[in-house]
């Protein structure tokens, strides 16, 4: 599972997987126009669901780029 952002105009993939009883995300920029090379960004978060992990990676990935968080 994938969830796609751009900040800053950089391009990541926040890549989530199972673990254990909760999920494990990870951070991947895009580092070529056609998006198919990635390098690891060296963020890594869990959390019991999904979401929970790929929010948490998120939040890292804004706080290490200082993107203000979006409040809806």
């Amino acid at each position: 599972m994938a969830r796609y952002v751009v900040l800053g105009g950089r391009r990541f993939w926040i890549v989530s997987e199972p673990e254990g009883q909760g999920w494990c995300a990870r951070v991947l920029e895009l580092t070529d126009p056609q998006g198919q090379k990635t390098e690891e960004v060296g963020i890594d978060a869990t959390g019991d669901t999904r979401e929970a992990a790929d929010n948490a990676a998120q939040r890292k990935l804004q706080r290490m780029m200082r993107v203000p968080e979006r409040r809806t």
